[in-house]
């Protein structure tokens, strides 16, 4: 027997009570919404995508993904960098 990792992908919303003078500025108003430490989610379910669009990969071949991820991390890190920092 084998193992797998399945993605299962779930969908949810949230409904957001927003005063904007149109479409754009409500959008935009309830990014800056979400996008804050202090907003306080409360998201409903509201549909699972079908499952032949879920992502399923060999235990093997994720382990061997998360391996070449750690080395390309610490081979940018052993980099130098021309950010400063304070």
């Amino acid at each position: 027997m084998n193992k797998y990792k399945v993605k299962v992908v779930h969908m949810f919303y949230e409904i957001l009570d927003i005063e904007a003078e149109n479409e754009e500025s409500a959008r935009n108003l309830a990014l800056d919404i979400v996008q804050q430490d202090t907003f306080n989610s409360k998201p409903q379910y509201e549909n699972t995508i079908p499952a032949e669009h879920w992502a399923v990969i060999s235990e093997e071949e994720y382990n061997k993904m998360l391996k070449d991820f750690e080395a390309k991390l610490a081979e940018q890190q052993k980099e130098s960098s021309n950010i400063i920092t304070p």
